[in-house]
């Protein structure tokens, strides 16, 4: 037995009495070792069943896989331990060498020797004239009878054997050359139509319809612009200058009616003026004026304590501050 890797086979032993020699089952289901080459330690170690109805005849599976640890040609050994009668026996059930493949996996090559084939097809057949001597066509009769166009299931049409047939044996291909190939007359205008996103020219009469729609509209406002307001008031305060000088006279004549009113208050911009705004400002100013600067930007100060704590010194050599 030569078994390929990958496969599982099957190996039966027999158990016997030590005395008279029947078959005897063992005291206890006997162990199975699987040794590899010179390797003293088992590979595997796979457990005996024992057959059903069968008196000291077991049987052991073994997997012969690389997972296993087995491997091509390399040599195996099972070895079995039983103990029949209490006294204990070994014995190696079978040896065998792993392969690659096995018998079924080899075609065998056959020449067929010259002047072994003569034949000729039957009568009746499509091909009842053509001869096969010594392995060589020696006559060929054409057949007149053919699948064509004219005759197809469909009349023009091809059989589904021969759009196969045209499928595989035309290759997919792309053409880059354009010489010799016209657009139909209805690719014309389609070539020239609008796009989606294309800018256009609104005639005199679509501009007038626009502007109607728009004005006979009853409620005109920004709200249903999405973001139109926001942009807007963005792009106008986002501006490096903004002046009125586009709009002719109308700076001139806002701040003419502006200077021009007999009373300007503030009462329209939604706050109170304070009144007590001159005497609160010179309260400030009194105490600020009182602050000494004899450098610019730095407050003359004379700290006297810190955190409540009077400080000692005056931060001199021998006097320095102390808390």
């Amino acid at each position: 037995m030569n078994p390929k890797l990958e496969e599982t086979i099957y190996v039966d032993f027999i158990t016997s009495n030590p005395t008279t020699g029947a078959a005897t089952d063992a005291d206890s289901t006997p162990s199975c070792e699987v040794f590899e080459d010179a390797n003293d330690t088992g590979i595997i170690t796979p457990t005996p069943a024992k057959r059903t109805g069968k008196t000291g005849d077991y049987r052991v599976q073994i997997d012969c896989t690389a997972a296993n640890g087995f491997e091509t040609a390399k040599s195996y050994n099972v070895v079995i331990s039983a103990t029949v009668g209490g006294i204990a026996a070994k014995s190696v059930i079978q040896s065998f060498q792993m392969r690659t493949r096995c018998i079924d996996d080899v075609m065998p090559t056959y020449t067929q020797p010259s002047g072994f084939l003569a034949a000729t097809f039957p009568a009746g057949t499509i091909a009842n004239t053509t001869n096969i001597t010594a392995g060589t066509i020696t006559t060929v009769t054409t057949t007149t009878t053919a699948t064509n166009l004219t005759n197809a299931p469909t009349s023009g049409d091809f059989t589904a054997a021969m759009k196969t047939s045209l499928n595989n044996a035309t290759p997919s291909v792309t053409v880059s050359d354009k010489t010799g190939f016209s657009l139909t007359a209805a690719y014309d205008p389609a070539k020239t139509a609008a796009q989606a996103g294309d800018a256009m020219t609104l005639t005199a009469g679509e501009r007038t319809s626009v502007g109607t729609a728009v004005w006979a509209s009853a409620t005109r406002t920004l709200t249903s612009f999405g973001t139109l307001a926001a942009d807007v008031t963005t792009a106008v305060w986002a501006a490096g200058t903004r002046t009125l000088t586009s709009f002719g006279t109308l700076v001139a004549d806002v701040a003419t009616a502006v200077w021009g009113a007999a009373a300007r208050t503030l009462t329209a911009f939604g706050f109170t003026v304070d009144t007590n705004a001159n005497a609160t400002e010179t309260a400030i100013k009194a105490k600020t004026d009182s602050l000494t600067f004899t450098v610019a930007n730095q407050v003359d100060a004379n700290t006297q304590s810190i955190n409540d704590t009077t400080i000692t010194g005056d931060g001199q050599p021998g006097t320095e501050f102390g808390v």
